[in-house]
């Protein structure tokens, strides 16, 4: 289960938004790598965060427990939040 982002401060707001090249569509993330497949990683403190779930959490303000953050646009380092939503780790 992917941890639980509980605050942003502006500044990390500011860092990770660095990262982010948008396009006409997809917001692509430029930072780190997670894995081969393409989801990014952005740090908070000493804690790694998927890219799509603090992109999702900056632009809704929560994160359900237990959901995973999905990309509808299947582009795996798009942090578009018109592009994500949360879905049930088995859907």
């Amino acid at each position: 289960m992917a941890r639980e982002i509980e605050k942003l401060t502006d500044k990390d707001k500011k860092r990770f938004f660095k990262y982010v090249d948008k396009t006409d569509t997809c917001w692509n993330w430029t930072g780190s790598l997670k894995s081969n497949r393409g989801r990014g990683r952005f740090k908070i403190g000493h804690i790694a965060y998927i890219s799509q779930r603090v992109s999702f959490f900056i632009h809704t303000g929560q994160l359900i427990p237990g959901l995973s953050v999905y990309q509808l646009c299947k582009n795996p380092s798009c942090v578009n939040p018109k592009h994500l939503t949360q879905v049930r780790a088995s859907d």
